[in-house]
């Protein structure tokens, strides 16, 4: 935990809704330990890996950051 609140620049997890890996209130800890501001942006109908589950709603997550 403190090495997730040591991070101070702007983060996004994107995160598969149906991960049962590492479930999403995981990522939702995570945004909430970060001193710098963070978003977590769930994918639906995808599970632990997005780039293979789900590429499109990915790539549209990642240019929206751009």
């Amino acid at each position: 935990e403190a090495e997730l609140a040591a991070i101070v620049v702007p983060c996004t997890f994107v995160w598969g809704a149906g991960d049962t890996d590492v479930p999403f209130d995981v990522a939702q800890r995570a945004s909430q330990l970060l001193t710098g501001a963070s978003v977590v942006r769930e994918i639906p109908d995808c599970g632990h890996l997005v780039p293979r589950d789900n590429a499109a709603a990915l790539v549209d997550a990642v240019e929206e950051l751009l």
